[in-house]
């Protein structure tokens, strides 16, 4: 049961980590007037596109590292977590109270969801024996 609850959050981190690396990839390559398609009407700034790829980019490396570190490292975990978490309320902060565009509605969505399903995958990856019977006092040596 433990392995299949590490093997599924190794999983988790591993698609964070791919999706973070073409969202990125794809922030830095894609021509700036195709960003009319995603709802950023008259978008024209090529800095903070290339700069919000490369931030994806390095998330990406830090989501493999949570992966890699699994059993040693906690705070990766509390960081992808974080990491996701903020990035849902900053998205969503900007579709309602500043602009409504539909791609950031998306992404707040698939950050805040992704957060989620790894927290949750975490806590019972951590919490998998709480229920578990424990036997009254270890055996005896012979």
């Amino acid at each position: 049961m433990i392995e299949r609850l590490r093997k599924r959050l190794i999983f988790l981190l591993y698609f964070i980590a791919a999706h973070s690396f073409f969202v990125g990839i794809c922030l830095v390559f894609i021509p700036i007037e195709y960003f009319d398609l995603l709802g950023f009407q008259g978008y024209a700034d090529k800095f903070f596109k290339v700069q919000g790829g490369t931030f994806h980019i390095v998330m990406s490396f830090v989501y493999l590292s949570a992966a890699f570190e699994l059993d040693r490292s906690a705070g990766l975990l509390a960081s992808t977590i974080l990491a996701k978490a903020l990035a849902a309320v900053m998205l969503f902060s900007y579709y309602f109270f500043v602009e409504p565009i539909w791609m950031v509605l998306v992404s707040g969505v698939t950050d805040g969801a992704l957060g989620v399903l790894v927290a949750i995958a975490y806590y019972r990856y951590r919490n998998h024996d709480r229920g578990a019977p424990q036997s009254a006092s270890p055996p005896l040596r012979q």
